[in-house]
């Protein structure tokens, strides 16, 4: 009757002891993923850098599916000029903030400035006339976004981030501002940056 008992108890705590050493390592693994995982990440565009001009943001995890950014702009399109400060609202469906996909209302506000050069062919019997006629024109407006991105964490702790993304921005200012400066009230937007995480 021991002998039963103690074959049943062995058969018993033999799987479970065997089970427990990967348990306590996932365990571990979880532990140790929740510390490193970083809470904010501070990022650049490199490559609008080249150019003389500047693109970052400030992302702060606030719960394991939203986080909240600050980001700036001053970049050229053509011979426009926009400088941009938006605070974003981030959704991450995945339910791990700052990693894989991100879904991203904004609001914010613009200063555009335009340049616009009207050319013409010299005729020296028009008195006064000249070969080129510059206008510059600068209005601000408040602006709303929507946008989509792709964020990676890489390496083992997690420090390097590397977004892709893009969206569209609409301009909300007055209507004779952007008629007049021939601008579009909509703007696309593209994201490509790299970041510290911590």
């Amino acid at each position: 009757m021991r002998r039963l008992i103690c074959a049943t108890a062995l058969s018993v705590l033999l799987p479970l002891s065997l089970r427990a050493q990967p348990l306590q390592q996932q365990t571990r693994a979880l532990n140790a993923d929740t510390v490193v995982s970083p809470s904010h990440i501070l990022s650049v565009n490199p490559f609008v850098l080249l150019f003389g001009y500047f693109s970052g943001e400030y992302e702060q995890r606030v719960s394991p599916t939203l986080s909240v950014a600050v980001a700036g702009s001053f970049v050229n399109f053509d011979s426009d000029r926009y400088s941009n400060i938006d605070v974003k609202a981030r959704l991450y469906p995945n339910e791990v903030a700052l990693r894989g996909f991100g879904f991203a209302a904004s609001v914010g506000a613009s200063a555009i400035r335009t340049h616009t050069s009207d050319c013409y062919l010299y005729d020296p019997a028009i008195a006064g006339n000249g070969p080129c006629t510059n206008t510059n024109k600068t209005f601000s407006s408040p602006s709303v976004a929507l946008e989509l991105q792709y964020q990676w964490l890489l390496g083992s702790r997690r420090r390097t981030a590397i977004t892709l993304g893009g969206g569209l921005k609409r301009f909300l200012g007055s209507s004779g501002d952007f008629t007049s400066a021939g601008v579009s009230r909509f703007l696309p937007t593209f994201r490509s940056s790299i970041g510290y995480a911590f």
